[in-house]
């Protein structure tokens, strides 16, 4: 009896022991830190809340607000190749694509040319206000000397070629005197001068170009030189040195329009240009031929 007694007791006191580790694990704070959840949601570390050293209560910061990123911003973040197709272009391309060059050019002109006045050679030789229209080519060579946002003065070398048809040089005494000529002095009349004839240009042109708006520019020119007027139409074909060609000056003026496209180096226009011809004539005279033209030029910057 006694012997079971001892057994009973030993048993109980192993079983409180028992019950003692296991409630001393339970109330461990390390073991209670690393299991309890809400401790791992609380944490200051992690979550930016909790108490502060001085005791009051932290309060978790906002995150910073970020602006919506703009299209144009998107397009060239992904690359310079889809900034192009998306109709984006870089600032210093657009700097570039709207620079007016100045400097060293060629100019090419192609239009129409008439002159003023004359009459026909055919009976009854009536007057005529204009010729028939006929081509006019021009190339110059020439500088911008002077140049400045706003304007640009240059100078250059102009050679051209023009042609008329259709209208002689003949006055009203003239054409009156051959409508009464007998068919043998027909040959030493006015109404055997040329129509038909070409003027050869060059010489020296000057040009001022002034800026209207952004791309657009008004005109003005004057140009002077020396002209070969083929064949001389002052002459009627009995005189000497009827059917050849006639060293004359000439000069002229225009005015008219420029525009820079996004084409930097180019730009086209259209100008009015009167030209004014003196030809020597019979007996140490000459006559004034005076002409227009209308041309659209093309001129590149170097």
């Amino acid at each position: 009896m006694r012997q079971a007694n001892r057994f009973t007791a030993m048993a109980m006191s192993r079983s409180f022991l028992g019950i003692l580790w296991v409630f001393s694990m339970f109330a461990s704070p390390a073991w209670a830190q690393a299991s309890d959840p809400a401790a791992e949601a609380s944490d200051p570390a992690d979550s930016g809340a909790g108490d502060a050293s001085d005791g009051s209560p932290r309060v978790a910061e906002p995150e910073p607000e970020t602006e919506p990123e703009t299209e144009p911003e998107r397009a060239s973040a992904v690359g310079s190749s889809d900034g192009v197709e998306a109709g984006y272009v870089s600032g210093e391309a657009d700097s570039v694509a709207s620079t007016i060059q100045r400097g060293f050019f060629v100019q090419g002109d192609l239009g129409l040319f008439t002159t003023l006045g004359g009459r026909s050679n055919v009976a009854p030789y009536a007057s005529r206000s204009l010729s028939n229209v006929e081509p006019q080519v021009a190339i110059v060579v020439g500088y911008d000397v002077l140049h400045g946002p706003k304007y640009a003065f240059s100078v250059g070398a102009r050679f051209a070629a023009a042609f008329n048809s259709g209208a002689g040089r003949i006055s009203a005494e003239e054409a009156a005197a051959a409508s009464v000529a007998t068919p043998d002095v027909v040959s030493g009349t006015a109404v055997t001068k040329s129509a038909d004839y070409a003027i050869m240009e060059a010489g020296v042109q000057l040009g001022l170009s002034w800026m209207v708006a952004e791309r657009f520019a008004l005109l003005f020119k004057a140009n002077g030189g020396a002209g070969i007027v083929d064949p001389n139409p002052t002459l009627v074909a009995t005189a000497p040195g009827a059917g050849g060609a006639s060293l004359s000056p000439l000069f002229g003026v225009a005015l008219g329009t420029e525009y820079f496209p996004l084409l930097t180096n180019f730009s086209i226009g259209a100008e009015v240009r009167f030209l004014g011809v003196l030809v020597p004539g019979a007996g140490g005279g000459s006559e004034f031929i005076p002409g227009l033209a209308l041309t659209a030029p093309v001129k590149y910057t170097f």
